[in-house]
């Protein structure tokens, strides 16, 4: 009589002798034998062993997460929040601050001048004077002429034609502000201009050579040369002072 122990495995022939071992490559939970013959793999799972996915790196205990990084925004001392994503208030930052490389702006006293106390318009005031602005009118010439602006006035002087101050000098009052407009065909050409401590400006409008030459010789607050499309003249720094001194 034959007897088949579970469904492969051992045979036992009932003899005299009892049960041998008919197959002896069969280890307990695995047939190699059967799993070639039929081209599958028949695994066991070792309840011991670590289930540990050793692919996946947020379960590799060799991989620590730093404690300093942190993409979460933090509240400041004074109460301000850092978000460490935010290009603005997260990053390094630097002891210094960026700063312009330009010079550094004229203080405010550079664009302020003492009010004009007038008086008696003076008889070279040409053109009047208002607003106690004594005005030098070159319409008909002042070629080579020099003009000094009278105490206690401002001073404008007007070179309106073709070489109306072509050659001149002017000497600007102390403290008050004083602007010489040119325009036409040399002007201000050769013109020398001499700033005193008030505001002052060679505005050079239109026409060829307009101040061609021309020198301004700035003063104790800002001066500067403007200029319309046409040539200008040089502006000379006064020594020590603080304010613009600009050509165009």
């Amino acid at each position: 009589m034959l007897r088949i122990a579970g469904s492969i495995g051992v045979v036992c022939v009932v003899l005299a002798g009892g049960c041998r071992e008919e197959n002896p490559e069969f280890v307990a939970g695995t047939n190699t034998e059967s799993a070639s013959a039929t081209g599958t793999t028949l695994s066991t799972t070792d309840p011991t062993s670590d289930p540990t996915d050793a692919s996946d790196p947020s379960t590799d205990p060799t991989l620590t997460t730093d404690p300093t990084l942190t993409t979460t925004p933090t509240t400041d001392a004074d109460g301000s929040t850092t978000d460490p994503t935010d290009p603005t208030t997260g990053g390094p930052t630097t002891d210094a601050e960026t700063t312009s490389t330009g010079d550094p702006p004229p203080p405010p006293e550079c664009s302020m001048d003492v009010p004009p106390v007038g008086g008696e318009c003076p008889a070279e005031c040409t053109g009047g004077c208002a607003d106690d602005v004594c005005t030098f009118d070159c319409s008909g010439g002042c070629f080579n002429m020099d003009m000094v602006c009278p105490v206690g006035f401002g001073c404008m002087v007007l070179c309106t034609s073709g070489s109306a101050c072509e050659g001149a000098s002017v000497a600007c009052p102390a403290d008050h502000a004083c602007t010489v407009q040119c325009d036409g065909n040399s002007a201000c050409r050769n013109l020398d201009l001499a700033c005193s401590s008030g505001l002052c400006a060679l505005q050079c409008g239109g026409g060829p050579n307009v101040c061609r030459d021309s020198v301004m010789t700035c003063g104790g607050k800002n001066s500067a040369i403007t200029c319309t499309g046409a040539i200008g003249g040089t502006a000379v720094p006064m020594d020590g002072s603080p304010c613009l001194c600009d050509a165009c």
